[in-house]
């Protein structure tokens, strides 16, 4: 992907396995893609990031809201990005908006696409289908911010990281919890 187009300070990754993509999210709000193969930049960059009011500067030193998570869907051709209260949805090749941004300050998706995952700051997980954005009938709440989501490989579980020191693992059909939270 050559420089970073700003800091060097990544705040996000996201690998898309279907188009040889990987997608870098800075500090500064901005994502970058390449194609982790040749190392090439691909798709465009996407760069309006959400601005940050004098209220909101004050306990931060940037201006933008930072990219906190990132996930590719419908087989890598939609970059699902969280920034700040928001999860928005770019094509991957454009940079176009191409689904209504949905409430979320963390997003994950499974490698195949076929389960997406949002998490608010209250700790409520949603799953989403991935061709609309729009939530099914499941949700998880796990009392606090999410600062990672994982999907397993065959879609069955999911571990959640929060920012309170614990981890969980759910079951993704039933969205039980599997076992104790772990600190």
């Amino acid at each position: 992907v050559g420089p970073p187009p700003f800091s060097r300070n990544v705040t996000a990754v996201a690998f898309d396995p279907q188009r040889h993509r990987m997608a870098i999210g800075y500090w500064e709000g901005v994502v970058d893609q390449g194609d982790y193969l040749t190392g090439a930049q691909v798709g465009t960059m996407v760069t309006d990031a959400p601005r940050l009011d004098d209220h909101q500067r004050s306990s931060t030193m940037a201006s933008t809201v930072r990219v906190d998570s990132l996930a590719y869907i419908q087989g890598g051709t939609v970059l699902a990005v969280a920034r700040g209260e928001e999860v928005e949805f770019f094509d991957a090749d454009t940079g176009a908006s191409v689904l209504d941004p949905v409430k979320g300050t963390s997003v994950a998706a499974s490698q195949d696409g076929s389960v997406l995952v949002t998490a608010t700051a209250g700790g409520d997980l949603t799953f989403r289908d991935p061709d609309t954005g729009r939530p099914t009938a499941r949700e998880i709440t796990v009392g606090g911010r999410t600062n990672n989501i994982v999907l397993s490989d065959d879609n069955t579980r999911m571990l959640v990281a929060t920012r309170d020191g614990g981890a969980r693992v759910f079951d993704v059909d039933s969205t039980r919890q599997l076992g104790r939270t772990l600190r």
